[in-house]
């Protein structure tokens, strides 16, 4: 199926986005935050990424495997952790609890008003963050094309994503992520009343993102019924695994 590009809307529009999330379940603000909190953003992660002293942000060469944190979802980007309820409430400790610019931009009044428009709603609930940071493949193959053993593999050097990564968050066939499989929930009625009313979820690009370097997929539909009526006629779908898709 061909990619479909759309739209971003200024955050003054509140109209404009507000229609675009409605019509088809996401929408893209534009600069949510300045250059400034970009950049402090940017430098939060890089501390969390050299606190051990093994990694240093003017140095590819340090950004191996054998010195990436590992506690970072290597394949994913993931920093930080899964923002579960109860972590919620605990507030268990994580490195992103503790930096002041993290917490400036779940508090930004402009991200904020973003939210509250879309959800028609002024108090929120909103989980614990997590940063997402990839390194460049193309570093790594210039590294790779430089080292001595060049002609060998190098796992410390191999930073791609998995083949199988992508996936959706909430499956239409069990109201799940679709990374655990396609299976249906035989109770999916059930699952999809109690699952209540509308959640979303959103990412702040901190830097650019170029067409060369990949980019972030979604399934327009799922504000009204037409994500689930596709899925109720894909039987085949249904059957499969992530790996298989």
């Amino acid at each position: 199926m061909a990619a479909t590009y759309f739209r971003s809307y200024a955050a003054s529009d509140i109209e404009g986005y507000v229609a675009a999330f409605r019509r088809d379940g996401f929408v893209v603000i534009d600069d949510v935050l300045t250059s400034d909190e970009c950049i402090a953003s940017c430098a939060e992660i890089w501390d969390y990424l050299e606190r051990d002293g093994k990694v240093h942000r003017d140095d590819a060469a340090s950004w191996g495997n054998d010195s990436w944190p590992r506690e970072v979802c290597r394949n994913g980007g993931f920093v930080g952790r899964f923002p579960f309820w109860k972590r919620m409430k605990k507030l268990e400790p994580t490195f992103l609890n503790k930096q002041p610019q993290s917490w400036r931009n779940r508090q930004n009044e402009v991200v904020y008003t973003a939210f509250a428009n879309i959800l028609e709603a002024d108090q929120l609930w909103v989980s614990i963050d997590r940063y997402g940071v990839m390194r460049p493949g193309k570093v790594a193959h210039e590294l790779l094309e430089s080292a001595v053993e060049a002609t060998e593999p190098n796992k410390n050097l191999d930073w791609t994503t998995k083949d199988e990564w992508l996936h959706w968050d909430l499956s239409p066939f069990h109201f799940g992520t679709s990374a655990a499989g396609f299976l249906p929930n035989e109770e999916l009625g059930h699952v999809r009343e109690q699952y209540g009313g509308v959640r979303v979820q959103g990412l702040i690009a901190l830097r650019d993102c170029p067409v060369e370097s990949g980019g972030f997929h979604c399934v327009p539909g799922f504000t009204d019924d037409r994500f689930f009526n596709w899925a109720k006629v894909e039987t085949v779908i249904r059957a499969l695994s992530h790996r298989q898709m």
